[in-house]
């Protein structure tokens, strides 16, 4: 498939992973080579957003860790008390959004 917008703008792809946590850090670039691209290889040109939502989304696995972190060590020192009020409501609230999705999407078929 190609995308045909102006708008949009190459933007260097992350290089291959390695490890077991797959999170380098860096990023690579790919080949915009015409003879490569001519000979059937790969291009990818990613738009400038997709490296801002990479940075976001890096950015709120770092917390989310930090926060389980800090839970895992109250739970384990028997000071952690979950608000019951809390996430009772915080379930009947998801389960109700997600009643009303499934709502409009059937409607919609």
């Amino acid at each position: 498939m190609k995308v045909q917008d102006p708008n949009l703008t190459a933007l260097p792809v992350p290089a291959a992973r390695s490890g077991a946590s797959g999170a380098s850090g860096r990023l690579g670039s790919v080949s915009t080579n015409p003879a490569l691209a001519a000979a059937g290889g790969d291009r990818v040109d990613l738009s400038p957003l997709s490296g801002t939502v990479a940075r976001v989304l890096g950015a709120d696995a770092q917390s989310r860790s930090a926060r389980t972190a800090a839970l895992s060590q109250s739970y384990a020192a028997g000071q952690y008390a979950a608000d019951t009020a809390r996430v009772s409501h915080a379930l009947v609230s998801e389960t109700v959004s997600a009643s009303a999705a499934q709502k409009v999407a059937g409607s919609k078929k």
